[in-house]
């Protein structure tokens, strides 16, 4: 029997003991689930559907548990659920629509991934005094730690703190957090910085909710912190450690495989993936898109009568050049290899893509090249500029051979200047 059919076999077993399942494929799609799957999560009942993606499962579910400002980080959320579900090697509880759940995961031969959700009673709290003497919980081991460590009761309000949490968020020594909440921390450490903590605290809040779920959290001069609580009877044990060295060596890793080694800017591999997921966010709002490919005007002869050191020394300062006038978080700039480099603008309309276009070209024209070796003559750019008023259906492809044309265009009309089109808007708005 296929392995996906005896998943399916399964369901009606399951449904009699009051467990849910749910199967995805490798690609994060849903293939499968049962009746309780529904009972405890009503909101998908005649929405959830085969093939369906599980960020759009994730967007009604957080729909129904949002209110008032969380709203606004509805997409935030589902960002993290997706790293939760693909990550997920140990159960984690929380709560919906007054159900305790536990959920687990785990990965399946050939790709996919099976949830399944269990209910659990409630405990009935006690008073956070209680906690101490008879809630059960190591206190005095806490200052044998090396690790930060907290104990909570059931509002997640702090009960007992250890020293290295102290330290972990700089608390100050005539300051006490019990009562507080983690989310409280974090705020004040943000707020003793003078910086603001919306952006960090935000990131956490939906995260706290997950008991047994492992989260980072950010505070003030690139820290990070890794949390994970162990639920007890009446409360919480959380466990913080400091991850920022390893923070800090992934993201050197990370900026090893995706940028160029010469020009510092994306490589072509990275660029790719970049540019599906930004033409996608453009078709999805609406907002203008703009591409341009830039190629050196004969690089060859460079290569050829002055050396490759001297090419190399050019491709920097080019990629120097391209990244001053590429510093927003929406801007992304890539070498695609050889002489030939890429520029991706979301979220801007045709005149400022050109207007950068001409700003890189004319930095490229006006540059003492002969400063990096004597006799080596004045290299010019050549630029071709697709751009899309409101992205409509355009496609990554579309741009690139819009773009392309365009660039053969400049090569073909002398060189050394920028050639712009535009694609059809939503409206079917006319191509220039």
């Amino acid at each position: 029997m296929p392995i996906r059919d005896f998943y399916a076999s399964l369901a009606p077993l399951l449904d009699s003991l009051d467990i849910a399942i749910c199967l995805f494929d490798a690609q994060d799609r849903t293939v499968s689930w049962n009746a309780t799957f529904l009972k405890f999560f009503p909101e998908h009942a005649g929405h959830v559907y085969s093939g369906e993606p599980y960020a759009e499962n994730l967007r009604r579910f957080y729909t129904a548990r949002l209110t008032g400002a969380e709203c606004g980080e509805l997409e935030r959320y589902v960002t993290d659920g997706l790293h939760r579900h693909r990550h997920q090697s140990r159960p984690f509880a929380f709560v919906h629509r007054g159900r305790r759940l536990t959920v687990s995961s785990s990965r399946m031969p050939g790709g996919d991934r099976l949830r399944v959700w269990r209910a659990v009673a409630d405990s009935v709290p006690l008073p956070a005094a209680a906690l101490p003497n008879g809630g059960g919980f190591p206190i005095d081991l806490l200052e044998s730690l090396a690790d930060g460590a907290t104990i909570v009761d059931e509002s997640d309000r702090i009960v007992a703190a250890n020293a290295a949490f102290r330290s972990l968020y700089d608390v100050p020594p005539d300051e006490t957090v019990v009562g507080l909440t983690l989310v409280e921390v974090v705020e004040r450490a943000w707020s003793r910085a003078s910086l603001p903590s919306e952006n960090a605290v935000a990131a956490m809040r939906d995260n706290i909710r997950f008991v047994g779920a492992p989260f980072e959290l950010e505070l003030p001069g690139d820290r990070w912190r890794r949390v994970i609580a162990q639920r007890q009877q009446q409360g919480a044990y959380v466990s913080h450690s400091d991850i920022t060295p390893l923070k800090q060596a992934l993201l050197e890793l990370s900026q090893i495989a995706v940028t160029d080694p010469l020009t510092g800017l994306l490589n072509r591999r990275s660029f790719e993936t970049t540019l599906e997921e930004t033409c996608r966010r453009a078709r999805r709002t609406g907002t203008p898109l703009s591409l341009m490919l830039l190629d050196i005007d004969r690089f060859k002869t460079v290569n050829d009568n002055h050396g490759h050191a001297a090419g190399d020394a050019c491709l920097r300062r080019i990629g120097g050049f391209i990244d001053a006038a590429t510093r927003r978080r929406t801007d992304h700039a890539a070498r695609l290899g050889g002489d030939e480099f890429v520029i991706l603008l979301a979220d801007t309309d045709p005149g400022s893509a050109l207007a950068i276009a001409e700003t890189i070209r004319a930095n490229c024209e006006a540059e003492p090249w002969a400063s990096l070796t004597p006799s080596l003559p004045a290299i010019t750019l050549s630029i071709g500029l697709c751009s899309v008023p409101a992205a409509g259906e355009v496609s990554s492809s579309q741009l690139l051979q819009k773009a392309d044309a365009m660039l053969y265009r400049a090569k073909h009309c002398g060189r050394n200047q920028v050639q712009a089109c535009l694609m059809p808007d939503r409206t079917g708005g006319v191509v220039a």
